[in-house]
């Protein structure tokens, strides 16, 4: 249809041109065929689609979709594009940082919401979900994600970002509203708004999680669980948990056995009791 409309709006200008000032002289070579409009680009967008017609949520925050749509890193970005993406890039990095913070410090209140996920104990939802609130404050105090990434892009890029999280929400509200739920009613847009950004951030704990593992700051941060440590200890312990870690799934018997006796050795005797208690969750 755009097409169709750009190849209509240059053949009036033509019409128009001649109209006004009669034929214009034509400086192509005489066999050089008829001139075709170029296409315009397609309009950016976040909304992919499943095979069902749903709208498919995108496998990180929508924000960081949206920045990313932008080109800003493209070989013609100018200056200011490229400054506006480091900044972004910035705060970007700052989320995942205090992210990190906040689940490698709560360990164990991530494994008691995931198990309370699959009880019926609404009391104890409502407990750990007011405590995992408490814990993420300092995400919170930074703002919304939107805002923060707005608020470093200059015009137009802003309102382009915007408006790519605009059609975003509206398309997933309006399919979610299309599908009843089992009482028979439809969701409010709070609903639906609420429960897709609970998944989205559900999604950017697991990458933190991951991010954890891969380094190896889960398992120093799990195995040295309220154990004052010296800063040379610190050192040592994170060099042997990143070294196991970077094995992955192919490390053996014997590089876990590397791995505790080396801590062993970095501990002085009066922690040990307390790694080992932390290594068997007890």
């Amino acid at each position: 249809m755009r097409a169709i409309i750009a190849t209509g709006a240059c053949v009036l200008l033509a019409i128009g041109a001649q109209a006004a000032g009669g034929r214009q002289p034509d400086a192509r070579p005489p066999l050089s065929g008829p001139v075709v409009p170029p296409r315009l680009a397609p309009a950016l967008s976040l909304v992919e689609r499943a095979f069902d017609g749903s709208v498919r949520a995108p496998d990180r925050p929508p924000e960081e979709a949206a920045l990313d749509a932008l080109g800003l890193t493209a070989p013609d970005a100018t200056p200011a594009q490229r400054a506006a993406w480091e900044a972004a890039s910035g705060v970007l990095a700052e989320r995942a940082r205090m992210l990190d913070h906040a689940v490698g410090t709560n360990i164990d209140l991530l494994v008691m919401l995931s198990v309370a996920e699959g009880t019926d104990d609404g009391l104890d939802k409502l407990m750990l979900g007011l405590k995992a609130y408490e814990v993420l404050a300092p995400l919170r105090a930074k703002g919304t994600l939107r805002a923060q990434i707005a608020g470093v892009l200059p015009e137009p890029e802003r309102a382009e970002f915007e408006r790519l999280l605009d059609e975003y929400w509206g398309s997933l509200v309006r399919d979610r509203r299309a599908q009843p739920k089992p009482d028979g009613g439809r969701p409010a847009r709070g609903e639906i708004i609420l429960a897709a950004r609970g998944e989205s951030f559900g999604r950017e704990v697991e990458r933190s999680f991951q991010r954890l593992v891969k380094s190896g700051e889960l398992i120093y941060r799990y195995a040295t669980r309220g154990i004052r440590l010296s800063v040379p200890q610190q050192r040592r312990l994170r060099e042997l948990a990143a070294d196991h870690a970077a094995k992955g799934d192919n490390a053996s018997e014997e590089d876990n056995r590397r791995l505790f006796l080396g801590a062993l050795r970095t501990l002085h005797v009066w922690q040990r009791p307390r790694f080992v208690r932390n290594l068997q969750g007890t």
